[in-house]
Order: structure tokens, then C-alpha cells, then sequence
């Protein structure tokens, strides 16, 4: 119970008592608080495991799946879990959608530590989108050595183009 215990859920049922809630975390905590309450005969203690938490990663990532909350709890251990991006963090995009939410993601900030912010904590529920950014296909023409079309980056500027096509 203990590497599940906030999973686990008790209630002790005694005859002539309403059932009551096992505060499993004060016992397992301080055994001699009251949480850990003194079972009688005929007591009926109900442990139940509930469903695990989890959060869904899909997109551009190698394993995309379902993944419990308590092994990946924030943004960069869900990249990890999922093995990781098939592109640079800065040919990706990403979102989150949490209950109805959509929460862009701003992954280079995250997997440089720009800011703690970017390592988002993830919620049960959540569904992570990775998706990569397709490249700019950009024409060329005129006074350069190589006219023609290129395919650059996200964030290509003029000069990149102008050095794609050799130059002016």
C-alpha cells in the first residue's frame, strides 16, 4: 500500500456504526495517531486500489501512449516516459488539453530550464499533443547565384534564404 497509497482508498464498516473513511496516509505516517484506527471483530476493512491516475502523450514523440501521473508528473518526465521527441524541441509544437482547455506548451523553454514554468505539472486527464512544425518552402529568384525553391526552418529569415540560394 504504501507505494500506492495515494491510489488507495479504506472505509471500516462496524455493526451498529456508520462505515467511516481510513485516513491510510496519517496510519502509514504516525502509526500511533488515531488514524490508525483499532479494528474490533466483526469489523469489514474495505482497501480499494483505485484506477490510476494518467495522462495521454500522442504526436511527435517515439512512444506515444498512456502514462501514470505518479511516474511522469510534469512535462519534461512525459517526454522522457514517451522516449522522447522525434524532432528538435524547436521544430516542434505542443498543447495540452485539460478539461476542455487548451494550454500551449513552450517545450525548448522547458528542456533548456529557461523557466521552471515551461515544466508544466500535468494532471490526471491530461492529453499532451506534440506535434512537429513543417518546414517553410520558399522561393528564390532573381539577383542570387542559385534561384530556386529551399526549404528552410520555422524561423527562417530573409538572410538564410538568400544564403540558401548561395548568395546575392
Amino acid at each position: 500500500v504504501p507505494g500506492r497509497l495515494d491510489e488507495t482508498r479504506a472505509t471500516l464498516a462496524r455493526i451498529g456504526s456508520p462505515a467511516q473513511t481510513v485516513d491510510l496516509h496519517g496510519a502509514v505516517s504516525f502509526p500511533l495517531s488515531r488514524a490508525n484506527v483499532k479494528v474490533r471483530a466483526d469489523d469489514v476493512l474495505s482497501v480499494i486500489l483505485q484506477e490510476p491516475k494518467s495522462f495521454a502523450i500522442n504526436g511527435d514523440v517515439n512512444k506515444p501512449d498512456v502514462y501514470e501521473l505518479r511516474k511522469a508528473p510534469h512535462l519534461l518526465d512525459a517526454i522522457v516516459a514517451a522516449g522522447g521527441l522525434k524532432q528538435r524541441p524547436d521544430a516542434t509544437t505542443a498543447f495540452i488539453l485539460r478539461k476542455g482547455q487548451k494550454i500551449e506548451l513552450h517545450l525548448q523553454d522547458a528542456i533548456e530550464l529557461k523557466n521552471a514554468e515551461a515544466n508544466v505539472a500535468l494532471q490526471a486527464g491530461d492529453f499532451i499533443t506534440v506535434e512537429a512544425i513543417p518546414p517553410l518552402s520558399v522561393a528564390v529568384d532573381g539577383f542570387v547565384r542559385n534561384p530556386g525553391n529551399f526549404t528552410l526552418g520555422s524561423d527562417a529569415r530573409v538572410l538564410q534564404a538568400i544564403a540558401q540560394a548561395g548568395g546575392l
